[in-house]
């Protein structure tokens, strides 16, 4: 390869380690960088100043957009305007209106988690009378042609224990329980 052509090259990489990395390749390999402001040899010192600058403007410019897309979410937030996981007996509708669901037998395998965990006070003994007794949790298809039919399943610790702990439960609108990198 030659030459590298693009429209905006310092967006052929994610981050200012990745940018240095192609120009170093390019200028091992004798490659050009061109873009429509100009061709550059990222072996020549007065070239490779101005790809690293471009670089380093881009990276500025990804991390201004993360800013206002990450204040933009938080922002939602504190409207109460995000949409948030919710647990299984609250569907939301296309309108973004979140509803109980209608299905009663869904409803009633949420009321007997709740209340059992009142009466057993374990989320092990919980689970355990759900299997000795064949209870499956109803969930909703989230994808493909039955999106949004319920589905019955096996219901496993973790979901119990979600169950449990979802402020949804107590009416109760929350962001920002946990991080995600």
């Amino acid at each position: 390869m030659g030459l590298v052509l693009g429209l905006e090259i310092s967006r052929l990489a994610r981050s200012g380690r990745e940018w240095h990395q192609l120009l170093e390749l390019c200028a091992l390999s004798g490659a050009l960088l061109a873009d429509p402001d100009g061709v550059y040899d990222p072996a020549e010192h007065n070239d490779g100043m101005p790809l690293g600058l471009k670089g380093t403007i881009s990276e500025a410019e990804l991390h201004l957009i993360k800013q206002r897309m990450w204040n933009g979410r938080i922002g939602k937030a504190h409207r109460g305007e995000l949409a948030v996981a919710l647990p299984v007996d609250y569907p939301r509708r296309p309108d973004g209106q979140v509803v109980r669901d209608p299905d009663q037998q869904v409803r009633a395998v949420v009321r007997l988690v709740f209340d059992l965990f009142d009466e057993l006070a374990t989320i092990n003994a919980v689970l355990r009378f759900l299997a000795d007794h064949g209870v499956q949790r109803g969930i909703r298809i989230g994808e493909g042609p039955e999106r949004g039919m319920p589905a019955w399943r096996r219901p496993s610790r973790i979901v119990i224990q979600n169950m449990l702990r979802h402020p949804a439960y107590a009416g109760v609108y929350v962001y920002g329980r946990s991080r995600t990198g």
